[in-house]
């Protein structure tokens, strides 16, 4: 085999998913277009019509899309076993084992009018795509619709379950969107549409420490208290996100009430984060009382962020509720806090580009690349495996269990679980020292 045989890339076909291939209907259950029009509409077509034209074209194309859930090859291949069984049987005089106990029912079984909504959904502007809706947006459709199955009579007048040796049940309904033609028709949409998948990313060390530091001009700039609150919240809140690895959505979980019990006690090496909330992977809400350095490596005073934010808000004349909050104590959106986000980070880039990644390559793409949710986490993460964190260690503080060789879940495994984490200081004081 010569080198530019092995590296030859196989070519797309012009016709992929556009047509069926001789075999289909052996590995897909398969209705022709009128017979699923009829479960539909009661009604032959009319092609006069633009609706009914419409939902044609759109039957279509759920038939092509449930069939190229598997790839030519393997259609190939298996339409070429069936023919050779068949062969088998009619040398030993038999018709063959191969069966079709139609028809299928009259009423929509396998959730065609599902299907149709779905690629409605996919033709509408979406947010990376002006010409359509991502993947993973209108497969929600299908999510809502079992959600309202499972809570109507149908699925809970007459439960059907299995009970395994330990008694959990396992509930068995008849949600049509759980056929295999609907399973196949998701599969095949999902590889003709392609997924757009843009996670936040996570900023380097260098730049996270720029943009306090901006910040806190932004602080010492400001002509307002209203904009001296703004920043010193946002401050606040970057910085707990990002050195307790939290997702933004638990660095909003920062509880003044318990931070201003806990700053009576002195200690002499560490303060304690409180959090109010369920974190992510525990089934209950609780207070969360997390040790944290009082400086970190780099710099970052974390006691005294805290402090200013507990001033602030005994000015504003709050002791308790959310500390990420306004000035009435309300707790603030996220979006407002990625707006803060995004206004600085967006400065440093029209400043010094060379800062960022290759990849971001104008304002905008720092507004796709870069939230609160994940960004901060994901550079807290980051940053620990730079400065070389025991892996012990950040499986505690991010609470994640190892599930095998390669991949880990948000939870706790049980020698965490019976931890005594309001004990287990040293840990959480070496993460977050580190950054």
């Amino acid at each position: 085999m010569t080198r530019n045989t092995r590296w030859k890339t196989k070519k797309s076909n012009l016709n992929d998913f556009n047509e069926a291939r001789n075999g289909d209907h052996a590995l897909v259950p398969f209705e022709c277009d009128n017979c699923i029009f009829y479960k539909l509409r009661k009604q032959k077509p009319d092609v006069g019509k633009e609706a009914d034209k419409l939902l044609m074209i759109l039957i279509r194309r759920m038939n092509l899309d449930a069939f190229w859930a598997r790839a030519r090859g393997t259609v190939r291949e298996n339409t070429g076993r069936i023919k050779r069984t068949i062969q088998f049987s009619n040398t030993l005089g038999l018709s063959g084992p191969f069966e079709h106990q139609g028809p299928y029912p009259s009423h929509d079984h396998c959730g065609y009018e599902v299907a149709a909504a779905i690629l409605m959904n996919s033709r509408r502007p979406g947010r990376y795509h002006k010409s359509h809706t991502q993947f993973e947006t209108i497969r929600l459709i299908k999510s809502s619709y079992s959600s309202q199955f499972n809570a109507s009579p149908a699925a809970n007048i007459d439960p059907l379950t299995w009970t395994d040796r330990k008694s959990n049940y396992t509930r068995v309904t008849s949600d049509k969107c759980g056929s295999l033609w609907f399973s196949r028709f998701m599969v095949g949409l999902k590889i003709r549409m392609g997924q757009t998948y843009k996670p936040n990313q996570a900023l380097s060390h260098e730049l996270l420490t720029a943009v306090i530091v901006l910040a806190e001009a932004k602080v010492e700039e400001a002509v307002s208290e209203d904009e001296v609150a703004r920043w010193i919240t946002f401050i606040s809140y970057m910085v707990i996100t990002y050195i307790l690895s939290l997702r933004g959505s638990e660095g909003l979980m920062l509880d003044l009430g318990g931070l201003n019990k806990q700053w009576i006690i002195k200690r002499t090496n560490h303060v304690v984060v409180v959090l109010s909330g369920k974190l992510k992977g525990e089934g209950n809400a609780r207070l969360h009382h997390i040790p944290c350095v009082k400086v970190t490596k780099s710099g970052i005073n974390v006691e005294y962020l805290i402090q200013r934010l507990l001033d602030l808000k005994q000015k504003q004349g709050l002791c308790d509720g959310p500390a990420i909050s306004n000035d009435r104590g309300f707790l603030l959106p996220i979006k407002d806090l990625d707006t803060c986000f995004h206004e600085l980070l967006i400065e440093l880039y029209l400043l010094k580009p060379e800062r960022f990644p290759p990849t971001i390559t104008s304002p905008e793409e720092i507004v796709d690349n870069y939230k609160c949710f994940r960004s901060l986490r994901r550079t807290s993460n980051t940053r620990a495996l730079d400065e070389k964190v025991n892996g012990t260690d950040i499986d505690i503080v991010n609470k994640w269990e190892q599930v095998n060789e390669t991949k880990k879940k948000v939870a706790q495994a049980m020698k965490h679980h019976y931890a005594e984490f309001q004990l287990l200081i040293k840990p959480f004081l070496r993460y977050t020292s580190a950054m």
